[in-house]
């Protein structure tokens, strides 16, 4: 399974400094098993961002410059460990961001076999090499049902 980390701090804060440089460290070394993709998701006054890759955490220059970077009160941080089966590259990868929502997953998507049928048309995109993107694209839009699912939203009256 992938690993998540999840954050809220009072102001905007690097995580790095939220986890200490160690614990920064220690949670960046689980890439070396979790190793196929990373993203970072995050809220400021401007909204939801996302900043995704399909490498290695641990490889990514990105990951470093953007641990290190006070980017917002609140987010989110994903490892990846992929679903057997499933595809490797940027769009499997998390978290996902739907208008004012981001998503990361932690579980596998079954049966992997079927996962066209179980999602409507109007959720998957057409895309079977991209079911975890599809699925949380369904998720969103309310017509299917993740496996332990995080949704970070900021509230408009914060």
């Amino acid at each position: 399974m992938c690993r998540l980390l999840g954050y809220c701090s009072l102001r905007s804060a690097p995580v790095a400094s939220l986890l200490t440089e160690e614990g920064l460290l220690g949670f960046t070394a689980l890439s070396a098993f979790h190793s196929d993709g990373w993203g970072m998701a995050w809220y400021n006054t401007d909204g939801p961002h996302v900043e995704k890759s399909a490498r290695r955490a641990e490889d990514e220059p990105d990951y470093g410059r953007l641990t290190h970077r006070p980017l917002g009160d609140i987010g989110l941080v994903h490892l990846r460990w992929a679903t057997p089966g499933l595809g490797i590259g940027y769009h499997n990868s998390h978290p996902f961001r739907y208008g004012p929502y981001t998503l990361a997953h932690n579980g596998a998507i079954h049966p992997q076999d079927r996962l066209g049928e179980m999602l409507p048309a109007e959720g998957n995109g057409g895309s079977p090499e991209q079911p975890t993107a599809s699925a949380t694209s369904c998720t969103s839009c309310g017509g299917w049902r993740g496996e332990a699912a995080m949704w970070s939203r900021r509230s408009p009256t914060r």
